[in-house]
Formats: structure tokens, C-alpha cells, sequence
């Protein structure tokens, strides 16, 4: 059983439409293991071809945030915060999210959301 790390209530197992993950009805945050992660940013990859906007990639940018490092609810070691981007890449998402680099990453409400726009505005393009 595992415990959400903002508000400690129980993660309930959802598959959503591209990846499974451990969601918690309190805060609607998402902790989702990274071979999930993979599987959703191919996916959204792939829609990318179809949506790139460069104009809306440009609205991105890094918002403040003056919340707690969180606890990974797996290991309960704490995550690191991390600006979501394509590794040694000059574009950042400005979606700082909470990542445990052995068992999955932390999306707080909203930002899987902004994850995949990022993305399919062609944030991880080359």
C-alpha cells in the first residue's frame, strides 16, 4: 500500500488512457513508475507531429515553488525536484516535478497535463 507524499492518503491504481499509475483522490496527484513515464512520453511524442507550436512552447517557463521535498512513496528516501526536459537540453518545461530515481516520478494535480503539452508543442524536439 502506498501513501501519498502531499497529504499521506492511500494511492488507489488507475490505468489511465496511456500509462497505469498510483493515484490519490485527496489531492489528485499521480505517482507513476518510470517504465510508465516512458510509455507516456512516447506516446505523446508520437502525437507531437501533429500539434508542434512553437509560439505556445515559448509560454513555458520556470515557476516559482516554495513547497516541501517530498518522500517517495516506495522507498520513502526523498526525491529530487527536477525541471521537466529532454536530458542536456536547452529547453525546459518550467514544470519542476518530484522524481525518486529508482521507483517513479510525482506529478502534483495538473502537471501530467502540462507534461504532455510540452511535449506534443515539440519540447523534446532535437
Amino acid at each position: 500500500m502506498l501513501n501519498c507524499p502531499r497529504c499521506q492518503e492511500t494511492l488507489v491504481s488507475k490505468d489511465f488512457e496511456i500509462f497505469t499509475g498510483n493515484f490519490c483522490e485527496k489531492c489528485q496527484g499521480i505517482f507513476v513508475d518510470h517504465d510508465n513515464i516512458e510509455d507516456f512520453i512516447s506516446k505523446n511524442i508520437a502525437d507531437s507531429a501533429y500539434a508542434y507550436n512553437p509560439s505556445k512552447l515559448a509560454s513555458f517557463s520556470l515557476k516559482a515553488d516554495g513547497s516541501i521535498y517530498l518522500k517517495c512513496p516506495v522507498c520513502q528516501d526523498m526525491m529530487q525536484r527536477n525541471n521537466f526536459s529532454k536530458p542536456k537540453s536547452s529547453k525546459k518545461s518550467g514544470i519542476l516535478l518530484d522524481s525518486c530515481r529508482i521507483h517513479g516520478i510525482w506529478f502534483d494535480q495538473g502537471e501530467i497535463v502540462n507534461v504532455a503539452e510540452f511535449i506534443r508543442c515539440g519540447g523534446l524536439a532535437v
